[in-house]
């Protein structure tokens, strides 16, 4: 059945645009019906992955992708598009290499990092063009202003130290005639502390400046730098580089830190903007899930501003119109607040900061006056402690929905420390942001999530950077991506958007939990009463072991007569439509919480399988017991024929809608019951020893009582079910 369950989600057209929806498993089917969080990695999983250059700022000037470049400040212009051409790991495919020579050639670049290929055409369209690479060299052509002059320059490769989720940079280590320059660009937290003092602190300004401006408008933005090195300098490191790269245990950590040692000093080059628009969807699917009682969590590499600004466009939180920063309180205090909590820093401080970004309530003054001699030079484990408790305090006291930012490295402070007492507090935000997270705090996140809810954990990724998560959560879904393809063999499912997620929980989630769980009830059900039926026998006939019914129906009533309408049901039963799943939302709270499985749903059944064992063999006994005609095995199958009509009708009321699949299966069970035992009685003298079904039948369906007996009975066993089912609707059911 699962099998089945995973073809028909891979067969909806509504979910299939460049790719169907692939589904790499078929053992969590249910699961999909109670996921309570959902975490997501924002680049290529609510964005697009399809960047747009937008800006850049070299000199503290600031550049559009229309500017002009000025013959001003040429050489620190010409040096950071360089680090642009150069400083990546795209490579080049010459669709037409014979026009190589000409002025405006233009190769076509091609990679797995998008951030590489946007830069790096800039570069090419500010006339710095990368035309050829190799492991050892790169060819860069310079074109001037008016198009008319070119020089290409050959940069020998020494060194190439790429991008890594903990390191959040790239460098590379070049040589040009006798000097040798180390290019890097990166994260700006990961790029600021290794800046020289040299760096003009105006212009530093400047770009933090401009880098705020563009993380306001949702822009990705990286710094870009450069260092020249002597060739002692460059040959005493790449000596301790290659002993790191030779060892054999901790190989990247020590390359890691190799690494590290050769960037730094480094002289500031300019600041990048790039945009990667929202997928479509994106924030209608967001604001569903949130509906249907899922809360996200937001995982991005991004800093804090841009994550808020692409957060808010996804409809992932609601940032008020005015947050002051002076001793006032919000604009509008009925707005929904968004708290950025640093671990960092003291919880005395926190609370001075927040008391101003969300509605100043009694409780904030208290544990504000409260804090006030705090020391703030304490342990980390004893601040985090404080900070967790003051921050669920604060989130507690707001009547209106609350979403959580997490900056900086406080993550690493958290998971050490004090992982379930923050996911405790975390879980009353309606949505929490983690902003320069890696790849392994990614993962460890959804490891203590998975350790500390009891609802199911979803991780949604699209690159190398999110496999951890994914496979450590219980269902991971793959976004079909730019970035390689390792997500994708990592998932349980891979979809072509995040949108995707939308149908995938609230219509196949819940349709395959529900059905499962019906199935499971329905086997415990009808395998309960034929148990019971066979008791009933055994208090007539002194438990001596004999059994009234025929061997072969005993063996073929779970596996042939019964088996395709259960198969049917829970196949093509929807307890709900799929378009009033979509837009009613709050529907999936009833898979989520396991309403439709409950302990008293298993009793119910259980009692229901009594009823219909105690119908079905007492009304036949006590109507058969003085016909000459009934023997044994003439009684015996009458009670099967009753059993298998009554468990066939059992399954047509237990379904939510009645189709036509489910229909045809019960005719065809039916026939096949009655074609197999005419067939059967009729050429069966003594196929089985001590058993002679010869004419049993034959002679049973002949006789006016057998069915006046069995409609009674199959009426009377199906009639408590039936009335349950009706005041259930009437009255309890959610979904009615």
């Amino acid at each position: 059945v699962r099998v089945l369950q995973m073809y028909t989600i891979g067969r909806d057209k509504y979910m299939k645009y460049e790719h169907p929806i692939s589904c790499r498993t078929f053992t969590i089917n249910e699961d999909l019906g109670q996921i309570g969080y959902v975490f997501s990695d924002k680049t290529g999983t609510l964005t697009q992955n399809k960047l747009v250059f937008k800006a850049m700022s070299i000199g503290g000037v600031r550049y559009s992708q229309r500017s002009e470049l000025p013959s001003e400040n040429c050489e620190l212009i010409q040096r950071f598009l360089t680090v642009l051409a150069i400083c990546n790991t795209s490579f080049i495919v010459h669709e037409h290499q014979e026009l190589m020579h000409r002025i405006d050639y233009q190769p076509k670049y091609e990679g797995d990092n998008a951030d590489d290929l946007v830069l790096c055409q800039t570069a090419s369209n500010f006339g710095v063009r990368m035309i050829s690479r190799s492991a050892q060299n790169i060819i860069v052509r310079y074109i001037n202003s008016t198009n008319t002059e070119k020089q290409d320059i050959d940069y020998e490769i020494l060194c190439l130290l790429p991008f890594d989720s903990t390191r959040k940079r790239m460098s590379i280590i070049v040589r040009l005639n006798d000097q040798i320059f180390l290019f890097i660009k990166g994260a700006e937290t990961s790029i600021w502390p290794h800046l020289s003092s040299f760096n003009e602190t105006d212009m530093k300004t400047i770009i933090e400046q401009h880098s705020l401006n563009f993380a306001e408008q949702g822009y990705r933005s990286l710094l870009v730098a450069y260092k020249q090195l002597t060739l002692r300098e460059y040959e005493d490191w790449f000596e301790r580089y290659q002993h790191a790269a030779n060892s054999l245990e901790n190989r990247d950590e020590a390359i890691s830190d190799v690494a590290t040692e050769i960037e730094v000093d480094l002289m500031l080059a300019g600041l990048t903007a790039v945009e990667d628009k929202l997928q479509d969807g994106v924030p209608r699917a967001i604001a569903t899930l949130r509906c249907a009682g899922i809360k996200i969590w937001l995982l991005t590499g991004d800093k804090q501003a841009t994550a808020l600004s692409t957060a808010q466009a996804a409809s992932l939180v609601n940032i008020p119109q005015t947050l002051s920063s002076e001793n006032t309180s919000m604009t509008n205090s009925n707005a929904p607040a968004t708290i950025t909590w640093d671990f960092s820093a003291s919880a005395q401080a926190q609370l001075n900061q927040y008391t101003h970004m969300i509605y100043y309530s009694s409780q904030l003054i208290e544990m504000n006056q409260q804090l006030h001699t705090r020391d703030e030079a304490i342990p980390d484990e004893i601040r985090t402690s404080e900070t967790i408790t003051r921050m669920s305090e604060v989130i507690a006291a707001q009547k209106l929905p609350v979403s959580l930012v997490v900056t900086g490295d406080d993550l690493n402070t958290i998971l050490r420390y004090k992982p379930k007492e923050f996911m405790q507090a975390a879980s009353q935000c309606q949505s929490v942001i983690f902003c320069r997270v890696s790849a392994t705090q990614k993962r460890e996140l959804v490891s203590a999530a998975k350790s500390v809810f009891k609802h199911r954990i979803l991780a949604i990724g699209d690159g190398a950077n999110d496999v951890g998560m994914i496979r450590e959560s219980h269902c991971g879904v793959a976004v079909y991506g730019r970035e390689g393809s390792q997500a994708v063999a990592a998932g349980d499912f891979a979809v072509d958007r995040f949108e995707c997620l939308r149908r995938l929980l609230l219509v196949h989630g819940a349709w395959c939990f529900t059905r499962t769980s019906e199935l499971i009830l329905y086997t415990f059900m009808h395998n309960c009463a034929y148990v019971f039926v066979i008791f009933y026998h055994q208090l007539y006939n002194g438990f001596s072991g004999a059994v009234t019914l025929h061997s072969l129906y005993l063996t073929l009533y779970s596996s042939l007569f019964t088996v395709l309408p259960q198969c049917a049901a829970a196949l093509f039963d929807q307890h709900v439509p799929a378009e009033r799943a979509l837009y009613e939302p709050q529907l999936y709270e009833y898979t989520l919480h396991a309403r439709c499985y409950r302990m008293w749903s298993y009793w119910i059944n259980i009692f229901d399988a009594v009823w219909q064992s105690t119908v079905i063999f007492f009304m036949g006994y006590f109507s058969y017991r003085h016909e000459s005609y009934m023997d044994v095995s003439s009684f015996g199958f009458a009670m099967a024929f009753c059993m298998i009509v009554t468990s066939l009708i059992h399954v047509l009321l237990q379904t939510s809608r009645i189709d036509w699949s489910v229909i045809a299966s019960i005719a065809f069970s039916l026939l096949v019951f009655l074609g197999f035992t005419l067939i059967f009685d009729a050429t069966c003298i003594q196929c089985i020893p001590g058993e002679s079904p010869y004419k049993v039948s034959y002679e049973t369906f002949r006789q006016g009582r057998f069915w006046f007996t069995s409609i009674l009975t199959i009426i009377t066993a199906m009639i408590p079910r039936y009335i349950v089912k009706s005041i259930y609707n009437t009255i309890k059911n959610p979904l009615m």
